[in-house]
């Protein structure tokens, strides 16, 4: 069980992303900031936290949500069959976060913007140039943003309504994805096909075991649904043989403009100690996109033996689905390579895009955490591709100062 559990949670999060694909060119991205880095709201009621940027001289309240996690790490899920419990409800802690939109940040403000009280600056990248700002402040009544939802969920259907896209999971896999003009439209379907082959081989190669996107199950477990983002949690097993299964519980979560699949890989038994190998690939096919054109990440300097992390599809449409791999300690000892078929397979859309894996045998035991993230950008820019990967990649720094303490000029 344990032992192929990174091959199963890298099929998931991959075979995911066709349900979440798109993001805007001017800055996609999300910032979390967790609690442990914000002392100055622990123990603060909830409904009076305010988050604002400075836009047209002014400084306004912008949609952010706060999140709990349990104490193993995850996000607290509040609605469905399965929902976890916050330790704190009503009140913000270490294990909270607060989750605002690249987009929404704004510059820096002025002395003279600030009315009286307790303000702090959130400064994203570095200080020469710094990449956004935002605000936050404990009021005695929170400011809102008009701005409605985000993201929608329809938890009857397991249907996802964001600004420029939407998705249906009528399978364990998505069955339906579609770009989108007005926020609640179905649309129409852009996909045909979803392929995944997992095969894992123990003891030399004396037992291989098989797996393709057919065998797969799943089960919702809940979702948590806020201003700004819908984390939607569901388990997903293969059937192994003596009557075991390979599990293991995923995140997707979904904003306006692009999606994250994230997951922790727990691994007890290195798989070398076994004499176990394997490999992943997982594509999917889109309709009526042929002439796409693959871009992909620079190769690493001779002597680096990490594989790259993204990969771009520029479609004729003159937009880019880009798709991105954020792997964290000996994860990236995984090989990586592109999959990418112009024709398709027979009698299924075209093109095929998607990513392979192997030498799991690489990995040691431990617990990681791996992110896959699909952002749809409205150009085919080489430039802009390539920053928008690497933000996604290494987020930007951010620093939290007090209005005129130490460090705030």
């Amino acid at each position: 069980m344990q032992r192929i559990r990174p091959a199963f949670l890298i099929v998931f999060l991959l075979t995911s992303l066709p349900a979440q694909l798109w993001a805007e060119v001017t800055r996609p991205g999300v910032i979390v900031l967790e609690g442990s880095t914000l002392p100055f709201l622990h123990q603060q009621s909830l409904s009076q936290i305010q988050v604002f940027a400075f836009h047209h001289a002014a400084l306004t309240p912008i949609p952010f949500q706060i999140d709990a996690r349990d104490r193993r790490g995850r996000w607290v899920i509040k609605a469905g069959p399965r929902p976890s419990r916050d330790d704190q409800p009503g009140r913000f802690d270490p294990n909270d976060a607060i989750i605002f939109l690249r987009r929404d940040m704004g510059k820096r403000a002025t002395p003279a913007a600030f009315p009286a009280g307790g303000w702090h600056e959130v400064r994203l990248g570095s200080h020469e140039p710094p990449l956004g700002f935002v605000y936050i402040r404990v009021g005695v009544q929170a400011a809102q943003s008009a701005r409605p939802g985000l993201v929608r969920y329809d938890p009857q259907q397991d249907h996802v309504y964001a600004e420029g896209y939407s998705v249906a999971f009528d399978t364990p896999l998505p069955s339906h994805l579609a770009f989108v003009e007005s926020p609640g439209d179905l649309g129409q379907n852009l996909i045909s096909h979803i392929g995944v082959a997992a095969e894992v081989g123990f003891l030399g190669g004396l037992l291989n075991i098989r797996r393709t996107d057919k065998d797969l199950h799943a089960r919702l477990y809940g979702y948590t649904q806020g201003p700004v983002r819908l984390i939607r949690r569901a388990r997903y097993w293969f059937p192994l043989p003596f009557g075991l299964r390979a599990r293991g519980r995923i995140d997707l979560i979904f904003y306006p403009n692009f999606v994250e699949g994230t997951a922790l890989v727990k691994l007890k038994i290195p798989p070398r100690f076994i004499l176990a190998d394997g490999e992943v690939s997982t594509y999917f096919n889109f309709l009526n996109f042929g002439q796409a054109r693959l871009l992909q990440a620079d190769k690493p300097p001779v002597g680096e033996e990490q594989s790259p992390r993204w990969a771009a599809l520029q479609l004729p449409t003159g937009q880019t689905l880009l798709l991105v791999m954020r792997l964290e300690g000996r994860l990236q000892q995984l090989e990586q390579r592109t999959y990418f078929s112009n024709a398709g397979p027979p009698h299924s859309g075209q093109p095929s895009f998607g990513f392979h894996f192997s030498n799991i045998a690489r990995l040691a035991a431990g617990r990681y955490r791996l992110s896959a993230f699909g952002i749809l950008l409205e150009t085919t820019d080489p430039e802009v591709i390539r920053s928008t990967a690497a933000f996604f990649l290494s987020p930007p720094p951010v620093s939290v100062t007090p209005i005129g303490g130490a460090g705030h000029e």
